[in-house]
């Protein structure tokens, strides 16, 4: 028979406690007299392996462990067992999994407290950090903590962190050691680049620079780090590029880079400046001293006797915060840091008594007014004298100081210097010591003089921003800009851009010399006072350090002579002037009075002041003779004012209209040319050709920028139409040349026209509104009452080009209207009323009236041929067929309400007065029936009413071929009469009665309310 081998059975793993907080015994159990082998790595168990260890008796875990088993008997091995027995997570666990996680139990195996700040703290284990924070916990910095505790894990960017579980998070279990740390316990990095593999931790780099951040360079990549506190060590702007040893604690990311709270921030320092010493060097009781040095993490040593501060023979003290000298002493102080010392400062403090002689130097240092003072002059100048009333005023400058003594009978010689013995009353008040006489005691006995006497004043030259270090001296300060300002003071004025600073010397006699607002001047001041901080002083010389080209005055064509007048806007400038076309200097003419040429030249003249030269204006005069004809084309190339020409027009057409001004256009060799006519007696209409030879003053407004300009003329005494043939036109509305998107730059080319706009874009800036497209632009002087916006597209905008800009480049345009389009309906019944806000021509079929009056129930009308803007008419047309009349023109900003004669018109829905007169067709018939108040009936939008009538009319008829129901009435021949029809319409205005009907067909006429035949 045939032995068969039975399997050997696996182990048995089994714990006491198979989830345990701390630790748990294992115990494996096999077959009788089976060796047992297993593992705690996770690996199998192979008999002879490294890893695998021989059971014995039972053994403990502390943390989450996997155990494999075998069993061997006799050369046979038993299956693999396997038990896992859950303890609590480390630091590593938590490092694998890379979550936030809540509840956790986690086992610390001597982690460190490398740092402890409140109940924040980090922990560092085998390299790996974790930010205990806001927690119950008590640890000590450098101690060591073993065991397990209750936390959740919070994880952000590699950052893990913990918040208390609440109610379970204690130190119960937990063992510490070690002994506690003043210092933190960072990880030293070599370079910023190594900060960023310690997220969590404590970590110190050191000699880094500061941008705003701290950056570096290494291995062809920039590396950074970012301070969430850097203002708490210091770290602004004016710290850029200084280097520094810090420790930080990595807690955040920023951008990818590590961000963090610093915790130490130390300059990295190679020299010191020495300290600076502050006080009153010379004092009467005591005075404050004061040490500092730009850098905060300095230690400072002094010494009170003159001694050297490393001296350690010498009494030395550390400053710590200012402190009080009562005595003299000699103070010597050293910044040291580190290895690196200053160099020694020293400053010497003297107390000194009032009635001891003083210099104007130690009066100033004092600081302190004295009533009997002895003032010691060594080299005191007199740098400014002024007397009134017998009494003098000096100012005295020695060693930099100026003492002003006021009303004084000293007599000092300006520009000497003095030495001796004073007896003076001294004031100090805002930094300017004044002194005056001591009665019976000041003299000048114990003075003595040397120098010359100076016939001008010694002034200081200096600027705005050091004139408050020359308080009561005598400054000047150059090319200065004035501010007159009634409110808050008149001022000499300079904004300085480095220091964004403004800074001010205030003046307080400007308006004694003239000045102007905003203009340069060379000013010598006596600083005699102070204004909040700023110096305060009156002038005693001012003139201008910048000089405008004078202004050249007369009319530049003249046809037998011109009086030239040559001005300067300040008064002190003499002006030089030349009429050769040379270059004026101070050897030329000088100006006194207007003077008189009679050929033309150029007048070129300089205006000048001391040393100061103005540009050269000019100005040339040109001779003409105003009998001699010139075309609009010959007086838009002249470019003059022409007081007085003879205009040639051929067949210049009457373009646009306005009251009594118009605009001609004349195409002269192919270019069209305007001429704007304003307010003239010439019988121009619009529409009309005008042909002849007409006197007329001449005005040109320049556009440099495109060479050209706008000719405007007035009426002279010689203008009239004697030599004009003016053909009126057909057609009476205006002619505007067309411009679209596609020429809108054409517009710069007419000048003085009357152009129609389509295409172009509108904008509205503070001051005014234009039209534009790209960069062409008009300007509007009235771009308001039309609403131009922003952006929005404006087509058939009439304008007239009656303007230039004041930069000489843009033309300055008024809108004269807008196009719109009406289409009127006259009803069947055949009578209508209308007003439209723009002139148009009259459709074929229509009949317009104006409604002059009402005899006898009846309208009197006059008969037109064409529709004015805002107007009201009667119209009359087909009857008993209803007829549309589109109606279009250029239409002005209007009023809602025009009348004209007996007729009203509106542009709204409105009522009208009571006992008004409105067109209605009722039983009676089509008439205008009057209007009681409260019977609701309204006028409508571009239609017409009869104003209230007297008599109590109750409807107001048509005219008509009958009669016009007027009364008789007697007038003699020259009797002045108007003429009607039988229908009601004038056909003559206030004629002689005896010639009244002259040239009129034969009919039937009213007159002067009588029937007559003319056969």
């Amino acid at each position: 028979m045939v032995a068969v081998q039975q399997a050997l059975g696996a182990p048995v793993i089994t714990a006491a406690e198979p989830t345990f907080t701390e630790s748990t015994t294992v115990t494996i159990t096999a077959a009788d007299g089976a060796t047992i082998y297993y593992t705690t790595d996770g690996t199998t168990p192979t008999v002879g392996s490294a890893t695998t260890q021989v059971y014995t008796v039972p053994f403990t875990i502390n943390k989450t462990t996997t155990v494999k088993a075998i069993a061997v008997k006799d050369g046979v091995s038993s299956d693999v067992s396997e038990n896992t027995f859950v303890g609590p997570k480390t630091i590593a666990d938590i490092y694998a999994t890379a979550a936030t996680q809540e509840n956790v139990l986690l086992y610390l195996n001597n982690a460190q407290v490398v740092y402890a700040k409140d109940n924040n703290y980090i922990l560092r284990e085998d390299g790996r950090a974790l930010d205990i924070l806001s927690t119950s916990l008590e640890l000590k910095q450098g101690q060591f903590v073993t065991g397990p505790v209750k936390l959740n894990i919070s994880y952000t960017y590699g950052i893990y962190s913990t918040w208390d579980v609440y109610g379970e998070t204690n130190a119960d279990k937990l063992t510490i050691t070690g002994a506690e740390s003043a210092d933190p316990i960072p990880v030293f990095c070599a370079t910023l680049g190594e900060v960023k593999n310690h997220p969590g931790d404590l970590v110190r780099v050191e000699n880094q620079c500061w941008y705003g951040y701290f950056y570096g360079y290494a291995n062809y990549t920039y590396d950074y780090l970012y301070l969430s506190n850097a203002s708490a060590f210091g770290l602004t702007s004016d710290k850029y590029y200084k280097y520094y040893d810090l420790t930080v604690w990595y807690n955040q990311v920023y951008y990818g880079y590590p961000k963090g709270e610093a915790i130490s921030v130390e300059p990295v320092l190679t020299y010191l400046d020495p300290p600076a010493i502050t006080g009153d060097e010379k004092f009467v009781e005591s005075t404050t001293l004061t040490i500092t040095h730009p850098e905060a993490v300095v230690t400072i040593k002094y010494t009170l006797d003159g001694t050297n501060p490393l001296n350690t023979t010498s009494t030395v003290y550390t400053y710590t915060k200012p402190l009080t000298l009562s005595e003299s002493a000699t103070v010597c102080a050293v910044a040291t840091y580190k290895n690196v010392t200053s160099d020694i400062a020293t400053k010497t403090f003297t107390k000194i008594s009032l009635t001891d002689p003083l210099s104007i130097a130690e009066l100033a240092l004092l600081k302190t007014s004295i009533d009997n003072a002895t003032v010691s002059l060594v080299n005191a100048q007199v740098v400014y004298t002024e007397t009134a009333e017998g009494k003098h005023s000096y100012i005295l400058r020695e060693d930099g100081k100026a003492l002003d003594i006021l009303n004084s009978s000293l007599a000092l010689t300006q520009g000497k210097t003095y030495a001796g013995n004073l007896k003076l009353k001294v004031t100090y008040i805002d930094g300017i010591l004044t002194a005056s006489d001591i009665e019976g005691e000041t003299n000048a006995d114990n003075l003595t003089s040397t120098g010359e006497e100076s016939a001008e004043p010694l002034p200081i030259a200096c600027n705005i921003t050091q004139a408050k270090n020359y308080l009561g001296d005598l400054v000047t300060l150059s090319n200065v800009q004035l501010v007159l300002d009634a409110t808050s003071g008149d001022r000499f004025n300079y904004y300085s851009w480095s220091d964004y600073t403004d800074y001010n010397v205030y003046i307080s006699n400007a308006a004694d010399f003239g000045l102007k607002n905003s203009r340069y001047y060379t000013a010598t001041l006596w600083l005699d006072g102070e204004k909040v901080t700023d110096p305060l002083g009156k002038i005693i010389d001012a003139y201008p350090s910048q000089l405008d080209a004078p202004t050249i005055n007369g009319e530049e064509a003249f046809a037998s002579s011109v009086q030239v007048e040559i001005v300067s806007d300040e008064a002190v400038a003499e002006i030089y002037y030349t009429t050769d076309g040379t270059d004026p200097s101070k050897e030329s003419t000088r100006y006194t009075a207007p003077f008189t040429i009679t050929n033309s030249c150029t007048v070129k003249a300089i205006a000048t002041y001391r040393n100061v030269v103005s540009s050269i204006a000019a100005k040339a005069f040109t001779k003409y003779d105003p009998y001699a004809e010139k075309t609009i084309a010959d007086l838009a190339d002249a470019k003059e004012n022409v007081p007085m020409v003879t205009v040639r027009l051929e067949n210049a057409k009457v373009v646009y209209g306005e009251g009594k001004s118009y605009i001609l256009r004349e195409n002269i060799n192919g270019k069209d040319y305007a001429l704007d006519v304003l307010s003239t007696e010439l019988p121009l209409t619009v529409g009309a050709t005008v042909s002849g030879t007409v006197m007329l003053k001449i005005g040109f407004k320049p556009n440099v920028g495109h060479n050209n300009g706008v000719l405007s003329t007035s009426d002279v005494a010689e203008t009239n139409a004697d030599n004009l043939t003016i053909v009126p036109g057909a057609n009476t509305l205006p002619s505007p040349i067309v411009l679209d998107a596609s020429n809108f730059s054409n517009v710069y080319n007419y000048p003085g026209d009357i152009l129609d706009l389509s295409g172009v874009y509108g904008w509205n800036y503070v001051s005014f509104r234009q039209l534009w497209i790209g960069n062409v632009e008009v300007n509007l002087t009235n771009g308001e009452d039309y609403d131009i916006s922003n952006n929005v597209v404006y087509n058939n905008v009439l304008i007239w080009y009656n303007d230039v800009y004041t930069d000489q480049t843009r033309p300055l345009a008024k809108i004269v209207g807008k196009k719109e389009n009406y289409d009127y309906t006259l009803t069947a019944a055949g009578w209508g009323t209308i007003i439209i806000p723009f002139d148009c021509e009259k459709p074929e079929g229509l009949t317009i009236y104006e409604c002059t009056s009402v005899n006898d129930g009846k309208l009197v009308v006059e008969e037109v041929n064409s529709f004015k803007a805002n107007t009201p008419y009667l119209l009359k047309g087909p009857k008993d067929v209803e007829t549309t009349y589109p109606l279009e023109g250029y239409a002005a900003k209007h009023e809602d309400k025009y009348e004209k004669g007996v007729m009203v018109g509106v542009y709204s829905w409105q009522e009208p007065p009571a006992d008004s007169y409105v067109l209605q067709n009722q039983d009676e018939g089509l008439a205008f029936y009057r209007h009681l108040a409260g019977n609701g009936v309204e006028v409508g939008p571009n239609r017409c009413y009869i104003k209230p009538q007297s008599g109590e009319l109750k409807s107001i008829q048509f005219p008509d071929d009958e009669t016009n129901g007027v009364a008789y009435a007697n007038a003699t021949d020259s009797t002045l009469v108007d003429v009607y029809t039988t229908a009601g319409v004038k056909v003559k205005h206030q004629v002689e009665m005896g010639k009244a009907l002259n040239d009129l067909p034969a009919g039937l006429y009213i007159i002067n309310n009588k029937k007559i035949v003319k056969k």
